[in-house]
C-alpha cells in the first residue's frame, strides 16, 4: 500500500516471468562470483569489487526467492502434464487383449 490514497499501488512480477529468467540469474551470479576488479587505482579496485560483491549478495536473495515463488508453478505444471500424459495415453490402463 502506498502512503498517498490516490497512487496506484506498484505492479508486481508474474511468477512466470521471474521464473523464466531463473536460469540467466544463475549464470550471472556464477559470472560476478568469479569477477576480479582490475581497472584503476587501489580505491576504484575496492570500490568495484565492493559493488560487484553487492550485486552478487542481491542477486543471491533474489534467486532464492524465485526458486520459493516459482516451486508452486513448477509442481502445478507438472502434475499437469502428468494428468494429460496418463488421460492421453490409454493403452497403458487398458489391459492387454489375448
Amino acid at each position: 500500500m502506498s502512503p498517498f490514497p490516490d497512487a496506484p499501488d506498484p505492479p508486481l512480477a508474474e511468477t512466470h516471468a521471474r521464473g523464466r529468467y531463473l536460469d540467466d540469474f544463475r549464470k550471472h551470479a556464477k559470472v560476478l562470483k568469479k569477477l576480479k576488479a582490475s581497472k584503476g587505482d587501489k580505491h576504484e579496485r575496492k570500490k568495484e569489487q565492493k559493488r560487484i560483491k553487492t550485486t552478487h549478495q542481491h542477486l543471491k536473495v533474489l534467486i532464492k526467492y524465485i526458486k520459493k515463488d516459482y516451486a508452486d508453478v513448477k509442481n502445478r505444471s507438472v502434475s499437469v502434464r502428468w494428468s494429460l500424459y496418463n488421460s492421453s495415453a490409454p493403452w497403458l490402463t487398458l489391459p492387454l487383449q489375448s
